[in-house]
């Protein structure tokens, strides 16, 4: 009723409007005739103005007329492409007709019921094809535990800087507890994860291969071979390979440059040329090859470079007899990447083979994860526990993890009681800094460096000693807050 209201007022408008210029033109044209001098000129002007004014009114009305038809022409044409369109791009079991000529896509709606068969009652209609791509964002809210106030404190990966977050305190006061709270968070959130774990903390058997965390990964039964041409030539993976080694083992430079001259005679007797890339697709040599190779070096050196040789072999040998680096790569990328892992480090006898498995994983997943498209959002974490094990160096795998993660959509967490370890390559990259009591001075000002504001040393070495009391920093909030943890065990 308005609408109509508003539409007889403008129609009221125009003819007072047009009634008003023809008596005004009328006026006009009889003071011209009757009236002599300069007002009968001005009259005679007037009149032939306002009769300009009322046939460029006519025209233009004309106009509009014309350009409205073929609008509503245009328009249809369009519509009618739409529903085409609609009809191409879904599969339905239902008929989309356009509207009709002068009826609106409303009446249209409430006019016409989509027709439908006895059977479409029963089955469900089909699903539509993927027009519009899947929603990738899945809410992480992850429960930490209760400030003094008893306001819960979340940890929210996509509001900080990063999505990493670091634990650190001393052993036993209850860092464990705190990283398995946070991984059941992780699995009411649907966020798979990998944990590597060191001590078998996380292997809590409830069957065969699975543990309260996830599905256990068994050593025995995969197979990484670094020696594969990722993307990289032959020769930046010999330096690659070489520095990762050297990384865990330090070894000298004579020993460094043994590795790095069996490395390469690896690649050659495979046929694999290191200026040659058509050379690069052939299949890659193992580390039994390296063994192999370091073996006929020993034969052929002198006294000097053959003891540099035995101690290499000293170091390695771990390596080549668990043969986990001996034969094709079989990990599961996809299947890791949609569910939640535990890798049982804690099989291994030597912390040292512990720590190059860690590694050359980490490697082949980076790998993998550069070969799908980039993402926006955390999609999945990589977990640490015992993390001063490995090295965070930038040529390490876990720091080449720390700069290119989050294009990955992968998030890092990590739990030590050594935070001296950790190169600001680390701190520079995190969400969040959770410590619960460090004993250590020196851990506890190092800690206290990057909690920031009027957090003392003194403070997370004295006044946390109560276990599961602890002080948390986010990059999205200015002040560190403190809290006590709410540990697995007392969470449903």
């Amino acid at each position: 009723m308005k609408q109509k209201q508003i539409e007889e007022e403008k129609r009221m408008h125009k003819a007072v409007g047009i009634l008003l210029l023809a008596f005004t033109s009328a006026i006009a044209g009889i003071v011209s005739i009757f009236v002599p001098g300069t007002a009968g000129k001005l009259a005679k002007w007037t009149f032939f103005g306002v009769f300009a004014v009322c046939i460029i009114y006519l025209v233009a009305k004309r106009k509009v007329r014309l350009k409205r038809k073929e609008n509503e022409r245009i328009g249809k044409n369009v519509t009618e492409l739409f529903f085409d369109w609609i009809r191409s791009e879904v599969s339905l079991d239902i008929e989309i007709e356009p509207p009709e000529s002068g009826k609106s896509n409303e009446k249209m709606a409430l006019d016409t019921p989509p027709k439908t068969t006895p059977d479409d009652r029963i089955k469900p209609p089909k699903k539509p094809q993927n027009i519009l791509p899947p929603l990738l964002k899945k809410e992480i809210n992850i429960l930490l535990g209760q400030d003094k106030n008893q306001e819960n404190i979340y940890w929210i990966p996509e509001n900080e800087r990063n999505w990493n977050f670091v634990i650190v305190g001393t052993a036993g006061i209850g860092k464990t507890q705190t990283v398995k709270a946070i991984l059941s968070e992780f699995k009411k959130s649907k966020i798979p994860y990998i944990i590597f774990d060191f001590r078998k903390d996380f292997i809590l058997l409830n069957g065969a291969q699975k543990s309260d965390f996830g599905r256990i990964l068994d050593l025995n039964n995969i197979s990484i071979n670094p020696l594969d041409l990722d993307v990289i030539s032959p020769k930046d993976q010999k330096y690659q390979i070489s520095d990762i080694i050297n990384l865990v083992y330090n070894l000298g430079d004579l020993q460094l440059g043994i590795i790095r001259k069996a490395i390469k005679a690896s690649y050659e007797q495979k046929g694999i040329s290191e200026e040659d890339n058509k050379t690069w697709k052939i299949e890659p040599p193992t580390f039994t090859d390296l063994q192999i190779n370091l073996e006929k070096l020993a034969e052929k050196a002198d006294s000097r470079t053959k003891t540099s040789i035995e101690g290499i072999f000293a170091r390695l040998d771990p390596i080549f007899d668990y043969k986990i680096f001996s034969a094709k790569t079989n990990l599961p990328f996809k299947e890791i990447l949609e569910e939640n892992i535990v890798i049982d480090l804690g099989i291994l006898p030597i912390e040292n083979l512990k720590a190059i498995v860690c590694e050359f994983f980490l490697r082949k997943l980076r790998y993998y994860l550069n070969s799908l498209p980039e993402s926006i959002y955390p999609k999945f974490y990589i977990i640490i526990d015992e993390a001063h094990r490995l090295k965070y160096e930038k040529n390490s795998s876990i720091g080449q993890f720390f700069k290119e993660a989050r294009k990955y959509g992968v998030g890092i967490l990590l739990s030590t009681q050594d935070p001296v370890d950790f190169t600001e390559l680390v701190y520079n990259n995190l969400g969040g800094l959770m410590s619960l009591q460090l004993n250590e001075p020196k851990y506890a000002k190092k800690i206290s460096e990057h909690l920031g504001g009027d957090i003392k040393w003194k403070e997370i070495k004295n006044d946390l000693s109560s276990k599961f009391s602890a002080i948390v920093k986010f990059t999205s909030a200015p002040n560190a807050i403190k809290l006590k943890i709410l540990p697995y065990f007392k969470r449903e």
